[in-house]
């Protein structure tokens, strides 16, 4: 069995945040259903599939913010070795682009 296509998607940085973003965000998503208006009376599969698009939407967030900090850092492995200025830039470009879009 080769096992070699599997261990470079999980050495891919951006499909590590990818899902690891995904599945945080979508959690989060789910537990703020109850607060969300008109979604009381909604069709759960109306509800999971906002969820899915809200948290499809947040991933593609943290990706942008992490190529933006790569451009920083001259690497996309800065990651590994996380310093004051990219780690700023990530965490600004995430926060600018989620006040912009909400």
């Amino acid at each position: 069995m080769n096992l070699q296509p599997i261990k470079q998607a999980s050495d891919n940085i951006e499909a590590n945040l990818l899902v690891f973003s995904f599945l945080l965000n979508f959690v989060w998503e789910m537990w703020q259903v109850p607060f969300y208006q008109g979604f009381a009376s909604a069709d759960h599969l109306a509800a999971v599939k906002l969820c899915t698009q809200a948290s499809a939407g947040d991933s593609l967030i943290t990706i942008i913010a992490f190529w933006s900090a790569s451009l920083i850092a001259k690497s996309r492995r800065w990651i590994f070795n996380i310093r004051r200025i990219p780690l700023l830039v990530y965490w600004a470009v995430g926060l600018i682009i989620t006040i912009v879009m909400e």
